[in-house]
């Protein structure tokens, strides 16, 4: 960038060397500090670029590990909003600045009159610099990749550029060599390499133009100018300066905030609700609890603040058989949306489980799936669920209970031995209810 201000300065005093004796410089410094002015703002435009894809990343990370916000606090300047910082549960904060249209250059002023008395003609616009689209789009395989002026990004080897920065996992370690016919042992194999990371891509201007680089600068691909063309024939025309154009807008409510990019996709980030893919829960010794779920992989599971949490590799469908059976210390649990079925004995005699919260996708409780729970005294059904099984709360401490208008069964020993139940409401939709149910 530097040598791009040099070498404009350089050219202006040539010409300035080889004009008349006499002669008003003032013109001469306007256009200097003017393109001192336009280097300065081009290289912030950079940096907040750079800035912002740094950010992007962050959020598509979020966005594929179900992360959510905890806070956004807006950036101004002037008295007016130009970005905002953004918080999550998990990835931390990232900035994002919003894009501003680059405006036409100025008219080139009218040119001095000719010696033979014509008129000089009237100067051209100054054309607007470029300025690299930088986006994210999901594709068929569910993942975000990196998009330049719409097109997806292509390293050197005509691949897409991942957006998401997933570690690669560690090379399986080689097995020792089979023993040789002279009784040595052979060597042993050689451990396998780790996976690359994800690619951030970073930006540049140099010599007037911008260039992208995939290896944190190593090696750069040119794209086109960064600085407007000047006018001509009369004074030339400033250059009109683009804003960033990754962001378009930000806005947000109480449930979610919804970022608009150049090309007016939106991605769409949970504001303090519960991803899908967690189980939050309590104990009464604030230790971990272990937690049985085959059907799907657990990626992390920590107790901190107070809270549990469980957080797995998919979306949650259902609390698998036994999942949290017998849990003694359990104390209080919070499923998330997209679950719609309990499976059996999922939290029978969990003896000091007194507050569980259900989601309003579920619609099946399994047999016995709270079966000896003693202490949960009461329990909010939501009104999807249509089926409860077989002794789902016997043996337990409900003491009231209201059953869902979709239910058209009471199964076998439902609330059998449940000594302290005072009261239930039955819907009409109710049409048998079976033996020992109560």
């Amino acid at each position: 960038m530097k040598k791009l201000f040099t070498y404009f300065l350089s050219a202006i005093m040539i010409v300035a060397v080889g004009c008349s004796e006499s002669f008003d410089d003032s013109l001469i410094w306007e256009e200097i500090n003017s393109l001192k002015d336009r280097v300065t703002t081009l290289e912030q435009l950079c940096k907040q670029m750079n800035t912002n894809i740094s950010s992007l990343q962050t959020i598509v990370t979020a966005l594929q590990n179900n992360d959510y916000v905890t806070n956004i606090s807006p950036i101004t300047e002037d008295g007016k909003t130009i970005g905002y910082t953004i918080t999550f549960s998990k990835s931390g904060s990232v900035t994002i600045y919003h894009g501003k249209d680059g405006k036409d250059g100025v008219d080139g002023k009218d040119g001095a009159d000719g010696k033979d008395g014509i008129n000089g003609t009237d100067g051209k616009n100054g054309a607007d610099g470029y300025t690299p689209v930088i986006g994210v789009a999901k594709d068929t395989d569910g993942l975000y990749y990196w998009t330049l002026d719409g097109e997806w990004l292509l390293d050197n080897g005509g691949n897409k550029v991942k957006a998401h920065g997933v570690d690669g996992k560690d090379g399986v370690d080689g097995k020792d060599g089979v023993d040789g016919a002279d009784g040595t042992d052979g060597k042993d194999g050689v451990n396998g390499t780790d996976g690359k990371d994800g690619v951030t891509p970073k930006l540049k201007i140099e010599n007037g133009y911008w260039y992208i680089s995939y290896d944190n600068g190593s090696s750069l691909t040119q794209l086109d100018k960064a600085t407007g063309e000047n006018g001509q024939d009369g004074t030339n025309g400033k250059d009109g300066v683009d804003g960033d154009s990754m962001f378009k807008s930000v806005i947000y409510d109480n449930n979610y905030i919804y970022i608009t990019l150049s090309d007016d996709s939106v991605i769409i980030i949970s504001r303090n609700i519960m991803p899908q893919n967690q189980i939050w829960y309590t104990t009464t010794d604030g230790e971990l609890i272990e937690v049985s779920f085959a059907s799907n992989n657990i990626v992390s599971h920590i107790y901190e603040n107070g809270k549990g949490v469980i957080t797995f590799s998919n979306n949650l469908t259902e609390i698998p058989a036994s999942a949290f059976n017998s849990k003694a210390t359990l104390a209080s649990v919070t499923l998330p949306e997209g679950i719609t079925t309990l499976g059996s004995n999922a939290f029978s005699v969990c003896e000091n489980l007194a507050n569980i919260v259900l989601p309003k996708s579920l619609t099946t409780i399994g047999f016995a799936a709270f079966g000896g729970c003693t202490k949960l005294q009461n329990i909010t059904l939501p009104d999807s669920v249509t089926k409860i099984e077989e002794m789902a709360f016997t043996s337990g401490g409900l003491k009231t209970i209201t059953i869902p208008a979709g239910v058209i069964m009471i199964h076998p020993s439902t609330f059998s031995y449940c000594y302290h139940l005072e009261s239930i409401v039955i819907p009409e939709s109710v049409t048998t209810i079976m033996e020992s149910a109560f």
